[in-house]
């Protein structure tokens, strides 16, 4: 799964220093996988990418019905 700002699932609020990322559940619900890795980059267009953060992330499906 890719999240963007060109694919709508990244915003950027440079003023407040946020950046909030959304998938909706037309993608999670899609998810298959039980454990992997996660990290957010952020690209300035040019030539620079920094990492923001990383880590392990666990998937419980369908928790709340």
């Amino acid at each position: 799964m890719e999240a963007t700002t060109a694919n709508g699932r990244v915003t950027i609020n440079a003023p407040l220093g946020q950046v909030m990322v959304l998938v909706g559940a037309d993608v999670t619900g899609a998810f298959t996988w039980n454990a992997g890795v996660y990290d957010l980059e952020v690209f300035n267009g040019v030539t620079d990418v920094i990492r923001l953060v990383q880590g392990n992330a666990s998937l419980n499906t369908e928790v709340t019905r």
